[in-house]
């Protein structure tokens, strides 16, 4: 082996070359950085407008509950209501182009009722919201439950003859 030996005896492009190679990898493995990073933003903020969203939904549909409850605790002093009435709670259809579930439970014991409503994201990442219910006239059984965004409507009523607040 001759030790020393040049191939070539002008060896700049080479230089030129590896420059350009390596100015180019960094250049792309910051853009690749910069996309990952930028869709993790993306992923946070749906989350963060989805619980944000149920939220407002939740309280919304908690309002209108309790102010259904109340008109039927102020008819009370007035000799109570004879017939049936009812109301409407429309929501959207999706959020962040995701479906979601509404569910109005009952999560206390026995003779005291305690209700909840809350709200879940049924794909994607998971988000809850739970919003408590403070009414005194209680749900029927047959009108509590579970709600899909797609029916994009609940009917409040009130059941005269068994004295209870129906959902369906």
């Amino acid at each position: 082996m001759i030790v020393g030996l040049k191939l070539i005896a002008d060896e700049a492009g080479v230089s030129a070359t590896m420059g350009y190679m390596m100015t180019t990898l960094i250049s792309v493995a910051l853009l690749a950085i910069l996309i990952i990073s930028s869709s993790n933003f993306m992923r946070d903020s749906s989350d963060m407008v989805t619980t944000q969203s149920f939220d407002v939904i939740g309280s919304n549909l908690a309002l209108k509950i309790t102010n259904f409850d109340s008109v039927i605790r102020s008819s009370a002093y007035t000799g109570g209501f004879d017939t049936s009435f009812s109301t409407e709670f429309a929501f959207p259809r999706e959020i962040v182009g995701r479906e979601y579930s509404i569910n109005v439970t009952d999560y206390g014991s026995g003779t005291s009722p305690r209700y909840e409503v809350i709200l879940r994201s049924e794909e994607g990442s998971i988000n809850e919201v739970r919003t408590p219910l403070n009414i005194s006239t209680a749900i029927g059984s047959g009108g509590s439950g579970k709600f899909s965004s797609y029916q994009e409507e609940i009917t409040i009523s009130y059941n005269a003859t068994t004295r209870q607040i129906e959902l369906a």
